[in-house]
């Protein structure tokens, strides 16, 4: 649901988000994008409580049109993901969330967690189903998310089918499906003229540089997720820029939490309007 904001409203929400909690501090104790593990009962400790927060009002989100599918929320009666389905690993939103119900700038992870999930089970009809003063930023933010996402996906999914249409029969975008493929990171399963399926992970990324040692450095990468062995290539797009790798030899970068490394040789393909960036000093 979108709600309009008077002036008063939006000045309200400016000060609320130049409060204590910023989106570094979110980063270093909430870990929006932690999986819950059963081994380490304190990981995923944010992302689990939403996830229970949204199952737990499911009736509350019907009456808004979302629906729960196997763990991914979508529009009733579509196959497109609601921006609910963001919900949970975005830290915009956390750091919104935990400015809204006040928590404290020392709460350790477990205390904040638990502040933002008791607020959300009091407040959830008022700010996700009737709307408030908070819902259009965190809207806002979640409609920017699935928005971007989609608009990749179908980036990669035009470029593979130009650039490799003699090898593949198929390419679907799986990322609305919300199966074992979309959770494990797969967002494109391109189908080869033998029956061979491909899966390609798709990230949005800033620029590459060939670096000193031969590999390729690959910067700006927005919401790293591992390199599971079921991947057979990424796709990293930047506008219309696409820079397609195989996925055998890519690892996070050592030197920053956003850099990805390679040998440059694994590049695939690139886009015609997609050169590698060089140091001026390095520059002939």
């Amino acid at each position: 649901m979108r709600i309009i904001i008077t002036e008063t409203q939006s000045l309200l929400l400016t000060n609320l988000l130049n409060e204590a909690w910023t989106i570094s501090k979110v980063k270093q104790v909430l870990r929006t994008n932690e999986k819950p593990s059963a081994k380490d009962p304190s990981k995923g400790l944010y992302r689990k409580m939403i996830e229970d927060v949204l199952l737990r009002h499911s009736d509350s989100l019907k009456k808004i049109g979302v629906e729960n599918r196997s763990g991914h929320y979508f529009f009733i009666g579509r196959n497109e993901h609601s921006p609910l389905a963001y919900i949970n690993t975005h830290y915009v939103v956390a750091m919104i969330l935990a400015n809204y119900f006040n928590v404290p700038d020392n709460a350790t992870r477990e205390e904040a967690v638990k502040i933002i999930g008791d607020g959300l089970d009091r407040e959830f009809e008022d700010i996700f189903v009737n709307g408030n003063e908070i819902s259009n930023e965190i809207y806002r933010v979640l409609n920017k998310s699935k928005s971007a996402g989609d608009e990749n996906e179908l980036v990669a999914k035009d470029y593979i089918i130009k650039k490799h249409s003699d090898v593949f029969d198929s390419v679907e975008v799986v990322a609305e499906v919300g199966g074992s493929l979309d959770k494990s990171g797969v967002d494109i399963v391109a189908t080869t003229k033998n029956g061979k399926k491909i899966n390609y992970q798709v990230k949005p990324f800033k620029y590459y540089a060939i670096s000193s040692d031969g590999n390729a450095v690959i910067f700006g990468v927005n919401g790293r997720t591992p390199v599971y062995p079921h991947h057979h290539y990424w796709i990293f797009i930047n506008g219309d820029k696409v820079l397609e790798v195989k996925a055998r030899n890519l690892k996070p970068g050592v030197r920053q939490r956003d850099v990805m490394f390679l040998p440059k040789e694994d590049i695939v393909s690139k886009s015609d309007n997609l050169k590698p960036w060089v140091p001026k000093d390095k520059l002939i």
